[in-house]
């Protein structure tokens, strides 16, 4: 079994639960968040900013966008890598995401095994 705390910022709901269900049944203790609003409150409840070891997120979102909230993390929670999936990939995008730190790139829908193998790859 792995350990680690990721936490999944997607506002399709159903894209959530799959990314959840693959990572909790592999053993990660998972946190949601459904837009970057409520993943920056996810962020400063209890000891959070320390213990996420991943933050997996979506770019087109309501209320906060990915690249806002990728901005936001890189300031408040830098330690922590992050990886983008979208199902709007572009290499201009792809530019812009490395300048801002962003570790992994990966296209909706998602493989079981590349999540899991992106995730683990990045774990501290």
């Amino acid at each position: 079994m792995v350990s680690g705390k990721i936490l999944i910022v997607e506002d399709e709901e159903e894209n959530r639960e799959i990314l959840t269900l693959h990572l909790e049944r592999t053993g990660y203790q998972v946190l949601e968040a459904e837009d970057g609003q409520r993943a920056k409150e996810v962020l400063q409840e209890g000891n959070n900013r320390t213990t996420v070891d991943v933050i997996i997120t979506d770019i087109r979102m309501p209320k906060v966008n990915g690249l806002e909230i990728i901005d936001y993390f890189k300031e408040y929670a830098p330690d922590i890598s992050v990886i983008v999936v979208t199902g709007f990939p572009d290499n201009k995008l792809s530019e812009q995401l490395v300048k801002k730190g962003v570790k992994k790139f990966l296209v909706k829908p998602v493989e079981k095994q590349t999540l899991l193998q992106t995730v683990a790859e990045l774990l501290p």
